[in-house]
């Protein structure tokens, strides 16, 4: 956000989000190995959607968003992948 702040031609919406996306699943499993944790299995589709309803939809299906306006304005990402950057977070 300081990035764009500091961006005198920024306007307009940007996708502030990882150029490297992953799955829920494969970020619970990362995750688990940085905490050094187990990893169990994800709550069943069912349930959130009883609890969720429509908003259920973000979950389980996700959404594929890139920052190719961050990228494209020579934002250059510290921790792109998602490893280093939980191993960071967490350690």
């Amino acid at each position: 956000m300081l990035f764009l702040l500091n961006l005198e031609d920024a306007r307009g919406i940007y996708n502030l989000v990882s150029p490297n996306p992953s799955r829920m699943k494969d970020f619970g499993k990362e995750l688990a190995r940085v905490l050094r944790r187990p990893f169990w299995l994800p709550a069943p589709a069912f349930a959130i959607k009883l609890v969720l309803g429509e908003m259920s939809m973000l979950i389980l299906e996700g959404q594929r968003a890139l920052p190719k306006r961050l990228l494209t304005d020579g934002y250059v990402y510290q921790y792109p992948q998602l490893r280093p950057a939980l191993e960071e977070f967490f350690g």
